[in-house]
């Protein structure tokens, strides 16, 4: 499921029948933090219109004419994002096979607005915490605050320590291993001049001269990797690191 920061879930309703469809729009926008960015009553468009839409949700009926709510389900899952499968029904003999193609819920018409909020706060994403923390930093003679979640690394350069974050580079007061003791978790020690963030490393590379640097989803940047911390990285990358592992803070 797709995770938007906005933390409001959009959902997208399939019945072949109008009542019911009016009533699941009633109590999804009856619902704080949840609206409907369309409804569709037939099974041979509603992957064209996921694709243009991009719900986080689809309220799927189970028997509909044409292609069944369970045979859609594994076309929806295919989709890039892939939205989270709720059914709908009037029966429940299908449940089963219902989360056997990996629904997230099941729910029995007549759907009580108590059910159904309760099904859609299941869906929510965890909160970032990375949301929650702020890098303080100056650029120029301006202090600017920097979401932890734009952060991408820390280098220490010429005694200095700068923040490299998503369209710009910040001074910041706190030097390498302070930062590293606080932010330990979710980001690594790569060189003793550089932290990456665990989450945004892309790739490992070495250059024509042998050295070795680590790629950043959304920065530039590509800091050096010293040799005792490249098989900490290859882990990394290879999906193998543990945000708990621990960090070394040696030099080639």
């Amino acid at each position: 499921m797709q995770v938007r920061e906005n933390a409001v879930l959009d959902v997208f309703i399939v019945d072949d029948e109008p009542p019911a469809v009016e009533r699941l729009s009633e109590l999804v926008a009856s619902l704080p933090g949840r609206r409907v960015v369309g409804c569709e009553s037939r099974a041979d468009r509603v992957l064209e219109r996921c694709r243009a839409l991009r719900p986080d949700v689809v309220l799927l009926d189970i028997e509909m004419p044409g292609q069944g709510g369970l045979a859609l389900a594994r076309d929806l899952a295919q989709l890039q994002p892939a939205p989270a499968i709720v059914f709908v029904t009037a029966h429940d003999e299908f449940a089963l096979e219902a989360f056997g193609v990996a629904a997230r819920d099941y729910l029995v018409k007549p759907v009580r607005r108590e059910r159904l909020a309760d099904s859609l706060v299941r869906l929510e994403p965890e909160p970032d915490p990375a949301h929650d923390i702020m890098i303080g930093g100056r650029i120029g003679e301006r202090r600017v605050r920097i979401p932890l979640a734009e952060v991408r690394a820390f280098t220490a350069e010429d005694k200095c320590t700068l923040v490299h974050a998503v369209g710009r580079t910040a001074l910041v007061d706190e030097p390498l291993k302070t930062l590293e003791a606080r932010l330990g978790e979710q980001f690594l020690r790569v060189h003793r001049n550089a932290l990456v963030s665990r989450a945004h490393v892309r790739a490992l590379y070495t250059d024509n001269a042998d050295a070795a640097h680590v790629e950043l989803d959304g920065c530039a940047l590509r800091p050096e990797v010293s040799r005792r911390n490249r098989s900490a990285v290859r882990a990394l990358v290879a999906g193998d690191a543990s945000p708990q592992s621990k960090n070394s803070n040696g030099d080639d």
